[in-house]
């Protein structure tokens, strides 16, 4: 059995200054930073609390609505960062998908595609058929095999359950 080499794709498609894990040692700074802003706003806020002679209904109200923004911006950065983040390893795994040797078609749970790559539209498609790529097509490519027809239906079927497995099916 022949070893596959893939380091020249990786080499070629992966940015290494651009990986998952950079930034890790500026994490402790950056909350160092923050603490700091905070602690000298509240540093300021009681100066200026000292100086205006403002009540404690004021004062309260106002650290209350400082806590609130404060939570809400932490929030939306943390979600903004997940974000991302997702979008970083999306955009890496269609970069795998489309540099793949072969046809590659994913569908949700009910055979509908959610996305398929050049490969595979190369191998299963006649001219014009891009718009309708789908798992149907797919089938139909083996409709002279009789025992396609369940081979890829077991194989839908474990791919529904969570699991993997594969098949190889031949055809002219």
């Amino acid at each position: 059995m022949k070893k596959l080499d893939h380091l020249e794709f990786i080499n070629r498609h992966h940015n290494r200054k651009g990986s998952f894990h950079k930034g890790e040692g500026r994490k402790g700074l950056g909350i160092t930073m923050i603490a700091a802003i905070i602690a000298l706003y509240f540093v300021l806020v009681l100066f200026v609390i000292r100086m205006a002679h403002i009540d404690q209904t004021t004062i309260v109200v106002s650290a209350l609505v400082f806590l609130s923004a404060t939570i809400v911006a932490f929030a939306a950065r943390r979600a903004q960062y997940l974000q991302a983040r997702q979008e970083k390893e999306l955009i890496l795994l269609k970069e795998v998908l489309e540099g793949s040797r072969g046809g590659r078609l994913i569908t949700d749970s009910n055979d509908q595609t959610l996305y398929y790559n050049h490969r595979f539209i190369k191998i299963c498609c006649n001219d014009g058929c891009e718009d309708e790529v789908s798992y149907n097509q797919l089938v139909s490519m083996f409709s002279e095999n009789d025992n396609a027809a369940d081979l890829l239906n077991g194989l839908s079927d474990q791919a529904h359950r969570g699991l993997t497995d594969s098949i190889k099916l031949y055809c002219k």
